[in-house]
């Protein structure tokens, strides 16, 4: 069974620039630039994608109860 993932634009966007610096056509600073991000918010992402796949870039709180 597949799952669906529900992602906003922003997400969308951000997935984007994650995999072109994956794939080594971004460097980390123009990524920070592009999603006015600081350079280590960059590398995290960029961890979270490596190791979840697209769900890394969706914010973990997503469809949880709250308080």
């Amino acid at each position: 069974m597949s799952e669906v993932l529900t992602m906003t634009t922003r997400e969308v966007d951000q997935l984007r620039v994650v995999r072109n610096v994956l794939e080594r056509s971004l460097t980390w600073r123009e990524a920070a630039v592009q999603l006015r991000l600081s350079v280590r918010q960059v590398g995290r992402l960029c961890a979270r994608v490596r190791l979840n796949g697209h769900r890394g870039i969706i914010h973990r709180l997503r469809g949880r109860d709250s308080n």
